[in-house]
C-alpha cells in the first residue's frame, strides 16, 4: 500500500486546517495537536486518525488548551471568564 493509499488528500488536509482555525485554534495550536497525535503536517495525516483529528480540531475547549504556550506558565486555572479572579 502506497503513501496515497493511507494518508488524506489536500483537501481533507485543508479542511482539517479550516476546521481548527474556525474553532479559534492559532496556527501554532493546531500544529501541536498535529504533533501530540504523532504528525509533523496534515497532509501526513493517516486516513484511520482523519474524523478524530477533525472532531478534536472542532473542539473548543481542546483550542483553547493547544493554543497555551507550553513555555509559559498558566496564570489561570481554567478560563478567566469562567474563572475571574477574586470570586
Amino acid at each position: 500500500m502506497s503513501d496515497l493509499d493511507t494518508t488524506i488528500s489536500d483537501q481533507q488536509a485543508a479542511r482539517f486546517w479550516a476546521i481548527a482555525l474556525e474553532t479559534g485554534y492559532s496556527r501554532s495550536g493546531a500544529q501541536r495537536l498535529l504533533e501530540a497525535s504523532g504528525y509533523e503536517e496534515a497532509e501526513h495525516i493517516g486516513r484511520s486518525d482523519y474524523e478524530n483529528l477533525c472532531e478534536m480540531a472542532g473542539d473548543e475547549e481542546l483550542a483553547f488548551q493547544y493554543n497555551r504556550d507550553p513555555n509559559t506558565k498558566d496564570l489561570f486555572p481554567s478560563r478567566p471568564e469562567s474563572n475571574p479572579p477574586g470570586r
